[in-house]
């Protein structure tokens, strides 16, 4: 999917057992256990040919993929949750079974007293995709995420960040109908704090359509549809510099 350099290819399998953690609760380590087929540590964005970057809010050296095969693709914002928590690294997650797949992401920073533990600031999956045919969201994907494709590679958590912030424009394309135009934009993936802003007004934005069709009371679903209406703007304003 992302088509890195061989050089960061790895193909490494894990132990089922040795990525369940042992703080959760039996019932949920049974469900981990009976639902993980296999664990792949596909690739690791290692050395410094892209930068790391660490500093008091983050810790970025390596971004991590791996490839987890389950019994039910159902399972797979259960066990992402807690992979995501319990990884300290910027790790991109594929969960699969035999008919779908979906890609986990997750943002960190350092926690502001203790610094060896991270805190996750913003997560979230792809929506489904079918692992047997390429349809336009996931040709989308496909088309923008790749390591090809990525504009800012000034360090490691800037590669990170385009790359999340992409997939998940992606999957909720249909809340902005200039999505496309955001993908293909010449500078904004250039500035992390354009695109830092970009994902902030586009995860408000989806949850703001979400509520929107969740309203019974006309004046409740105005009231929304002028906070979408000043998304817009905003996300407009953004894309037009």
């Amino acid at each position: 999917m992302f088509q890195v350099p061989e050089e960061y290819q790895l193909n490494r399998v894990f132990d089922v057992k040795s990525v369940i953690p042992k703080i959760l609760k039996p019932n949920d380590r049974k469900r981990m256990r009976e639902n993980i087929k296999q664990v792949t540590l596909e690739w690791q964005l290692n050395g410094e040919n892209i930068p790391s970057r660490v500093d008091e809010q983050v810790n970025c050296q390596v971004i991590m993929f791996f490839s987890i095969e389950l019994t039910d693709i159902k399972h797979a914002a259960f066990i992402a949750k807690i992979l995501q928590h319990e990884l300290k690294s910027f790790a991109i997650v594929r969960l699969y079974d035999t008919t779908s797949e979906v890609y986990a992401f997750a943002l960190k920073r350092l926690h502001a007293v203790q610094k060896d533990d991270v805190v996750v600031e913003e997560e979230y999956l792809t929506n489904s995709l079918p692992i047997a045919i390429t349809h336009t969201e996931k040709r989308m994907l496909m088309t923008y995420t790749t390591f090809g494709a990525i504009q800012n590679r000034l360090d490691k958590y800037n590669v990170y960040v385009e790359i999340a912030t992409k997939a998940y424009i992606v999957s909720h394309n249909k809340a902005f109908t200039r999505a496309s135009e955001v993908l293909q934009h010449p500078t904004i993936w250039l500035n992390k704090q354009q695109v830092q802003q970009l994902l902030q007004l586009y995860i408000k934005l989806v949850e703001l359509r979400k509520n929107a069709t969740q309203q019974t009371k006309t004046s409740d679903k105005i009231a929304v549809n002028e906070e979408i209406k000043q998304q817009l703007n905003k996300l407009n304003k953004l894309l037009e510099g």
